[in-house]
């Protein structure tokens, strides 16, 4: 587990769990901002900085995050988007955008990892099981999948056809299949949209934890009725938080 000594919006340092290696780190965490602040608004950029990071500086990655009022009155759904992030010089930095400013507060995650970049190696094969779900409510169904299984830590990817709940409820909640029992992550779901809107795409956020994963739909159900919705994150695995090679 790593703590920033500052950060320029103005909000509580942040502990992130973590797996960092020179040339790969994975790391975990959530934050929350008021987007009325003055902090904020002062802000061109996010940062985080660090006593010390393992890794001088990275590619690009990527930081979810979703508001948490509709946009009108008659709309259900929360939206977010994913912003753009990367390592240098003990430093975290998240781009910033304020699209969203009218409908916070603003909850963001981070559960992605951060490659060096310029790396020239032999791409292998290595740390993929057979994945799936199971125990899911009856009108939920998977379409593509990968997991992959590492002893640090751990990538998944579940894309479904459907994504919908039993008798009316709201209420999501599966196994997935080979995940291990040490993961414990805050990840967005991404839902497919049925109709054209410009700012983001509908999102929940759900959580992991012993291999169950937990949600609460968007009450709009053609997000859950049309395939494209999706899982995609990093996680650290508990314990190997600091471990580094």
């Amino acid at each position: 587990m790593i703590t920033s000594i500052k950060n320029n919006i103005g909000i509580a340092q942040v502990s992130f769990k973590d797996y960092q290696t020179e040339n790969f780190t994975v790391l975990q965490g959530k934050f929350d901002v008021d987007p009325t602040t003055a902090a904020w608004k002062a802000a061109n950029e996010i940062v985080f900085e660090f006593a010390e990071l393992a890794m001088n500086k990275s590619g690009i990655s990527a930081v979810y995050f979703i508001d948490t009022r509709p946009f009108v009155d008659y709309e259900k759904n929360y939206r977010g988007t994913i912003l753009k992030s990367w390592i240098s010089n003990n430093k975290l930095h998240i781009e910033k955008i304020d699209a969203f400013d009218d409908y916070g507060p603003l909850h963001f995650y981070i559960c992605n990892a951060y490659a060096k970049g310029g790396q020239r190696c032999q791409i292998e094969k290595d740390g993929y099981v057979t994945t799936g779900i199971e125990n899911q409510p009856s009108g939920t169904s998977l379409d593509k999948k990968c997991l992959i299984v590492k002893e640090h830590y751990i990538f998944c990817q579940l894309m479904f056809r459907t994504f919908k709940t039993d008798a009316s409820t709201y209420a999501q909640a599966f196994d997935i299949i080979g995940m291990p029992d040490d993961v414990d992550v805050y990840v967005p779901v991404v839902y497919s949209n049925a109709y054209i809107n410009k700012k983001g795409a509908p999102m929940v956020a759900g959580h992991l934890q012993g291999g169950h994963f937990t949600c609460t739909n968007t009450e709009d159900t053609s997000c859950t009725a049309n395939s494209g919705m999706f899982l995609q994150f990093f996680a650290v695995r508990d314990g190997d938080s600091n471990n580094n090679e």
